[in-house]
């Protein structure tokens, strides 16, 4: 939120960014309207900052709401298709495994960009990396982390650490194909830890004589490889033709 009010009023300094951000989110509108009014704003200024009074205040991200979400458009879809190929970035990257999770059945592969199987390393190990322990900083101020429309806070913790519990042993157990290709310089979901993870799922799947598991790196690869958005889509993209060919041939 601070750095969305910078770049609205680029000469508020940090005090009067963290009173807005405290009247937004105490929903206190008539308070926020009359502070902004009583800075020294351009008009444009003055109309962005007025135009947030009208935003509703965002739930947090809830992962298992868009989990049920995924079933309901599914359950919609019914017996169109024979199978399905999930393809997931980041978030998404999780929702479809923890949709797999529950229900395995007609599922031929997923395939994942930077997917947050750290469990967002940035809520469990703050000090990290500096996004990270910004991300913790306004969690702790303000009870919310924005960015873009994705929105963190409390909640969004609370489920993650319920989520912890059990998501290695469910992931552990699917056997289906799966292929992850991660940024080597990801910030959100550091490389190292993720690598842990797949080293250890490779592992098990070989041993218990289950689908194949496939980790690749990219270079330098941000967070969902948007610096390297082509050569990624074309990886996933064979990923996912070879399995549909094999699928087909059975």
């Amino acid at each position: 939120m601070h750095a969305q009010l910078t770049l609205i009023a680029p000469h508020l300094n940090e005090k009067q960014k963290e009173h807005i951000c405290n009247l937004l989110l105490s929903n206190n509108k008539p308070a926020l309207k009359s502070f902004i009014s009583s800075l020294d704003l351009s008009l444009k200024e003055q109309e962005q900052l007025n135009e947030l009074i009208t935003r509703p205040i965002i739930k947090d991200s809830s992962f298992i709401t868009m989990k049920n979400d995924i079933k309901e458009i599914i359950n919609k879809i019914g017996a169109k298709y024979q199978s399905y190929h999930f393809v997931g970035t980041c978030m998404g990257g999780l929702i479809s495994a923890l949709y797999i999770m529950e229900n395995p059945a007609k599922v031929a592969s997923l395939s994942l960009f930077s997917p947050l199987f750290t469990l967002d390393d940035a809520f469990l190990n703050p000090s990290k990396n500096e996004f990270s322990r910004k991300k913790e900083r306004e969690i702790k101020k303000y009870g919310q982390f924005h960015m873009g429309n994705q929105v963190e806070g409390i909640e969004t913790y609370k489920e993650i650490l319920s989520l912890r519990p059990t998501f290695y042993q469910k992931l552990f157990a699917l056997n289906i194909p799966i292929y992850c290709l991660q940024g080597i310089k990801d910030q959100l979901v550091p490389e190292k830890a993720q690598r842990q993870i797949f080293t250890s799922l490779i592992a098990y799947h070989e041993k218990n004589n289950l689908s194949p598991v496939y980790y690749a790196t990219i270079y330098p690869g941000v967070h969902c490889l948007y610096d390297v958005i082509y050569p990624s889509i074309l990886e996933i993209s064979s990923f996912i033709s070879s399995n549909l060919t094999s699928n087909l041939q059975r």
